[in-house]
């Protein structure tokens, strides 16, 4: 229903009220109903303003933006209309704004300036004064088209551009500041596409002119103005990338705090600002990257579209883009810094149903934080259903199965299956080498008997080897595992060709270097052995298990070998203790030591990590030439961070207990297994292990058996206890015992030639002096090929 001529004053001034409450509301189609039912006869400029307005503002709202569309042509039409009259018309200014605005959408700069130029717009503008709600908006949208139709036209003046730019986002944030303050905390507007860009526009102005530091500074003072329910969104954009600006274009040694002057800067066309006390201000570079990126992933994850209906689709998938963006960002900047943070992950999963990404990202975080390896490869699994194509996740879970859980015939199984979905050149080589370890591992970790029926999995990690190096020659990780598995095989001379191979692709692989060095032993070329390891000590001077390995080579070499193998030991534990207490970051006992043995002592460390915490660390400072450990430093050395370290640490002290006993020094020895007590806790079997040999060493075979019967009681694997065990059976004369044990020693592990000699002793003692010479004999063979170390002690590589 229309308003005739006649209506009265009163209903005409109340509909417009009306009009001017939805216009500032935003309420466009309800301000077209209305406007079009105001009298034109008496209001014609007016009539003409307001539906040029309206349609130019539901144009803006259509999804469908194009440059023909004929509400943006009818938008033109009235504000022509309105604007071919009087030029003092108090809608004059305003109806050029809008026109030029909407030049602007059609991509007609030069008209778009000229209205706004002939808009007196300037006399406006030169007093920073306060302005109504409707005005303010309008003034800052016409900065905003000012400055980015200069930046589009021909002709740039960049300081008068960003002036503009950063006049319209002050404004516009002080506009929905004031509507807020007005209207109630809960009020969300909508200014629209153009201001939305502009509050955005001028930090980028700034970048693209090469002032970083500038645009930063233009970035901080949006972030410190008090936010609105309005500028959520526009916060967690800028947010992002301010972020991203910092971690790409702001180096440490360049990056400046926060300026705390700007809270304070005031007027009405500045923001209000957050300040006071107990505004967080951070204070490196790192604490600003973490706290935008955390703002930004709360406010995106908290914007994501969870309805997953059909008219929902794109804006679910723009707000999932949102999401991953930061996700991206978060995992670039922390990663370096070795800070896994997977509980965003933990939330991100109630809107990541079958989104590839996400799952992927939280699997990969889980895998590098080695927090829940067993999670890890159940997330890579996942990651494989979703995308039936992909071998990475296989592959990856397959490298987790190796390194982090002792599961090789499982990571036979994924890598088999990331084999069967590559069509990836790249990654073949990888593949084949994953296959090539884990079929290795089934082998190695079998006892003797399984061995037998496994044999066929020696060949094929062999073959797959092959298959690697056929496939990327210059890849040294197949020469390298190759060369381990023969010399696991006791090749020792096509070993030491392949590590040569190796160590000539990569010179800095320090595994080969380890496994060189230990296949030179092999040959007794101990000389060359620890030319080997000093020269590559001299290069990574703080490698704990190079350290390991020449304190074994000092021993058999050097004139007081001992003498000098203990000082190389007594430097190792107090290089533990400061890799302990993270004072050193380059100290490093390698990726995946295993010093005991990979078949036999596979029993995880966190157990005996939980017994030996319950286990009592109070004790007498123990003394060794100047080094104390009391019961204070055993409880903070228990905590070492690692479980590499840790059972690293174990072997060191076991080193220097049994060089003690080689030196008949008793007591010094004693003095270390009261140590590796208080460090380790007395339920620890390598514990139990060194407590029996110093026994032994004393001739108290009694408590050497129980000890060994401890040892074996808490890891039934553990091969050299079985060994001694038997051994000090047979000192005790009973030889039949003995014998058990030892067999169940070298089902465990028959590389170790002195348990073949034990074994030859007590059969011949019982009279099978046949069988006794057999095992004698296989001692000599096995000795004459045995490296100083097992070739467990070398540390195997995936992908490094």
């Amino acid at each position: 229903m229309s308003y005739s001529s006649t209506s009265t004053p009163k209903s005409k001034a109340r509909l417009e009220s009306e009009i001017e409450r939805n216009r500032e509301e935003g309420h466009w189609k309800r301000c077209l109903e209305l406007a079009q039912q105001l009298p034109v006869e008496s209001n014609s400029q007016l009539v003409q303003f307001l539906l040029g307005e309206t349609k130019l503002e539901l144009f803006l709202e259509s999804d469908k933006q194009s440059s023909s569309s004929s509400l943006l042509k009818e938008a033109k039409k009235h504000l022509i209309s309105c604007v071919s009259g009087s030029n003092t018309s108090p809608l004059f200014m305003d109806a050029n704004l809008l026109l030029a605005k909407s030049y602007y959408i059609s991509g007609d700069y030069e008209e778009a300036l000229k209205c706004i130029e002939i808009s007196g717009i300037d006399t406006v503008t030169q007093v920073e004064k306060p302005l109504p709600l409707r005005v303010m908006k309008l003034v800052a949208e016409s900065f905003a088209v000012r400055g980015m139709s200069l930046d589009k036209g021909d002709e740039q003046n960049h300081e008068f551009i960003i002036t503009c730019l950063t006049k319209a986002s002050d404004l516009t944030i002080r506009y929905l500041q004031n509507i807020e303050k007005q209207h109630g905390p809960y009020t969300v507007v909508n200014v629209g596409p153009i201001l939305e860009v502009a509050i955005q526009r001028a930090a980028i102005e700034l970048i693209e002119s090469g002032k970083v530091d500038k645009a930063v500074i233009q970035y901080r003072n949006l972030m410190n103005a008090c936010e609105t329910q309005s500028t959520l969104n526009t916060r967690q954009i800028i947010s992002r990338q301010l972020a991203e600006i910092i971690m790409r274009g702001v180096s440490k040694s360049v990056w400046t705090p926060f300026d705390t002057s700007i809270t304070t800067s005031s007027g009405p066309w500045k923001p209000l600002r957050y300040f006071g006390q107990s505004l967080f201000v951070p204070k490196t570079r790192e604490e600003e990257v973490i706290l935008l990126l955390i703002i930004s992933e709360m406010l995106a994850s908290r914007n994501v579209v969870l309805d997953r209906g059909p008219e929902f689709h794109e804006s679910r998938i723009q707000s999932l883009d949102n999401v991953m963006a930061v996700y991206d960002l978060m995992t670039i900047f922390y990663t370096p810094l070795k800070n896994y943070v997977y509980d965003m992950f933990e939330r991100a999963m109630k809107f990541s149903f079958e989104v590839k990404h996400i799952w992927f990202q939280f699997a990969m975080t889980l895998m590098e934080s080695k927090k829940c390896p067993a999670r890890a490869v159940k997330l890579f699994e996942e990651v494989a259903r979703i995308d039936p194509h992909d071998p990475l996740p296989c592959l990856l879970a397959s490298k987790i199965c190796i390194l982090e859980l002792d599961q090789p015939e499982e990571a036979l199984r994924l890598a088999e299956k990331a084999f069967e979905r590559n069509n990836n050149e790249a990654l073949l080589s990888k593949i084949h080498v994953i296959i090539g370890m884990a079929s290795a591992l089934v082998v190695e970790e079998a006892t003797e008997t399984v061995k037998k029926l496994k044999s066929d999995y020696a060949e094929k990690a062999i073959e797959n080897f092959k298959l690697a190096i056929k496939v990327n020659p210059s890849d040294h990780l197949p020469y390298f595992h190759l060369a381990l598995t023969l010399a696991r095989q006791r090749s020792i001379n096509e070993a030491i060709e392949n590590a040569q191979t190796a160590l000539l692709l990569n010179p800095e692989h320090i595994p080969t270097i380890q496994l060189l060095i230990l296949c030179l032993s092999s040959l007794k070329q101990y000389d060359e052995a620890l030319k080997l390891c000093e020269a590559a000590l001299e290069e990574f001077p703080d490698q704990l298990l190079l350290l390991y390995i020449k304190a074994h080579l000092e021993e058999v070499l050097c004139d007081d070998g001992r003498e000098v193998a203990l000082l190389t030991a007594k430097h190792m534990l107090k290089c533990c203790k400061i890799a302990a207490s993270g004072e050193q970051e380059k100290v490093t006992c390698g990726d995946t030591v295993n010093l005991t043995g990979t078949n036999y002592d596979t029993m995880s460390l966190r157990m005996e990590q939980t017994l030996s915490e319950v286990a009592s660390v109070d004790s007498a400072p123990v003394q060794i030439e100047g080094m104390s450990i009391t019961g204070s430093n055993a409880a903070s050395s228990m905590n070492l961070g690692s479980k590499k370290l840790w059972n690293f640490h174990i072997h060191v002290w076991m080193l220097v207990a049994e060089l003690f006993i080689k030196l008949n020094q008793i007591s010094e020895a004693e003095s270390c297994v009261e140590g590796a007590s208080a460090i380790f806790g007395p339920l620890s079997h390598q514990f139990m292990y060194l407590k029996g040999i110093l026994h032994k060493a004393k001739g108290q075979l009694i408590e050497a058996k129980i000890c060994f019967q401890n040892a074996i009681s808490i890891n039934p694997k553990h091969a050299k206890a079985l060994q001694q065990l038997g051994h000090t059976y047979h000192l005790l004369g009973n030889h039949v015992v003995a014998d058990k044990y030892l067999r169940d020693s070298l089902k465990m592990d028959a590389s170790l030639h002195e348990t073949w000699s034990f074994m030859g002793s007590v059969l011949d003692t019982l009279g099978d002096h046949n069988r006794a010479s057999t095992c004698q004999m296989t001692a000599l063979q096995l000795e004459a090929t045995s490296p100083i170390l097992s070739f467990n002690v070398v540390p195997r590589t995936v992908f490094e």
